[in-house]
């Protein structure tokens, strides 16, 4: 059994780290950071794999400059994040974050 797991903090309880090395094989996480601070929870390092959030580099590749053409919109689907950048002026500026888009993330900033 694999867990896929992360967490914002710097260290795991320990109750948590026992309990993830008697309930799973592996325990997934996407960053070092999250690997450290489950190490500091006790989990066991053999068990333990840094496995990075996936991002599709071809559409997300700021080394290739501007796209010749502009995106249509609506270009990803989630009606909020489309209403959101189709509502941008012009002369704004979008960055672009990677993570899980949901109103506890506060991406409206």
């Amino acid at each position: 059994l694999v867990s896929r797991s992360m967490i914002e903090v710097d260290q795991l309880d320990h109750l948590t780290g026992k309990s993830c090395n008697e309930r799973f094989d592996q325990v997934w996480v996407p960053s070092r950071t999250c690997e450290e601070a489950f190490l500091r929870g006790a989990v066991n390092q053999a068990t333990l794999k840094v496995l990075p959030e996936a991002i599709d580099t071809r559409l997300f590749n700021c080394s290739v400059g501007l796209p010749s053409k502009p995106r249509p919109f609506p270009a990803f689907g989630i009606p909020k994040l489309d209403k959101f950048l189709t509502s941008s002026p012009n002369n704004s500026f979008t960055f672009l974050s990677n993570f899980k888009w949901e109103e506890r993330k506060n991406w409206r900033g």
